[in-house]
């Protein structure tokens, strides 16, 4: 039950010291429990034991967790109870969050606890574990996670890790698909990096869908290239054409050839080095690119459409590059 102020009394005129300092005595008990409830709270600061946590908790409270073995020390940090590792004096070369250590470089010593970042001195603030880090209720963190604020480096670059390629303008994620056995659906902004090493066929392994479009870089390859989408041919269903201006005898000609005619079953693609535009709409699937060679000094735009206007395009395909070559192909997504 709680505890109540009941001074004891004395007839007048008999006044004792001896019972004045029991009032003083039992007044400070009283004021020592956090509800004056010595039934159900703990006094106040004191390391409370038992198997669940003392009601009305204050701040820095201490409790013994006995629901568990060895039973745990646990602080309240003002929201919840978070475990006290346990304490170096030396400090750690490798710490981990929660990790207390006893600076002894000043005196008194000072206890300071691990935040993932820095040690933080004041660790019976309401805060410092939970809220020390965050913005707006989101924590900050070196490790790219969902709901997770990555600062900006030394160089103001967010730099977020080594399979993320770096700019001072923005930063998005490159993934190496060189090996990958099961096609890759990139996000917008993303892009896939293949590396080809003496090979002629190559899947790329990228998942596509109706509606989007890609960028492609495709390393010198000396010959012209098929893309099969879907890793399939298809018969008579593709035509291409180019606009192109080479030397000849000396002298610099413009040329076009190519025709609407469906004789080709994938999208061809000009030899030398490309840049290529894709769009995928079932409806509409076509390739716009720019493409140079220096064998001739080739230089010039070309399409390639597929008829097909019901068929998903759902893998973006396998390359046949014609013959074996040493490179690689990078796909952005841009839609």
């Amino acid at each position: 039950m709680p505890y109540v102020k009941r001074p004891i009394t004395y007839p007048t005129g008999k006044v004792s010291e001896q019972t004045e300092q029991i009032n003083v005595n039992f007044s400070i008990l009283a004021d020592a429990f956090y509800n004056s409830d010595p039934e159900n709270s703990p006094i106040y600061r004191g390391a409370y034991v038992g198997i669940s946590a003392p009601l009305n908790p204050k701040v820095g409270q201490i409790w013994v967790d006995t629901s568990v073995i060895p039973p745990l020390i646990k602080v309240y940090n003002g929201t919840s109870w978070l475990e006290v590792k346990p304490a170096s004096v030396e400090i750690p070369t490798t710490p981990y969050v929660g990790q207390l250590w006893l600076d002894t470089s000043v005196n008194p010593p000072v206890l300071k606890i691990y935040d993932g970042t820095n040690w933080q001195s004041n660790v019976s603030n309401a805060n410092y574990a939970n809220n020390a880090d965050t913005v707006d209720g989101f924590h900050a963190s070196l490790t790219p996670a969902p709901n997770v604020i990555v600062p900006l480096n030394a160089s103001g670059i967010l730099d977020l890790s080594a399979t993320y390629v770096k700019s001072s303008v923005y930063t998005f994620r490159r993934v190496d698909l060189t090996n990958a056995t099961s096609d890759y659906m990139l996000q917008v902004g993303e892009e896939a990096i293949i590396y080809v090493n003496n090979q002629q066929i190559v899947p790329l392994h990228i998942a596509t869908q109706d509606g989007t479009v890609y960028e492609m870089i495709i390393s010198d390859s000396g010959q012209p290239a098929y893309l099969y989408p879907n890793n399939t041919s298809y018969s008579n269903q593709f035509a291409s054409y180019r606009i192109y201006a080479c030397v000849s005898s000396g002298n610099w000609i413009l040329g076009i050839d190519g025709s609407t005619t469906l004789n080709q079953s994938a999208f061809f693609i000009w030899s030398g080095s490309k840049r290529v535009l894709i769009f995928n709409q079932t409806s509409y699937k076509r390739l716009f690119a720019h493409y140079a060679d220096v064998s001739g000094y080739h230089h010039g735009i070309f399409a390639s459409f597929w008829s097909d206007t019901t068929t998903p395009w759902t893998s973006l395909g396998t390359f046949d590059l014609s013959w074996n070559i040493r490179g690689f192909i990078l796909v952005r997504r841009l839609v």
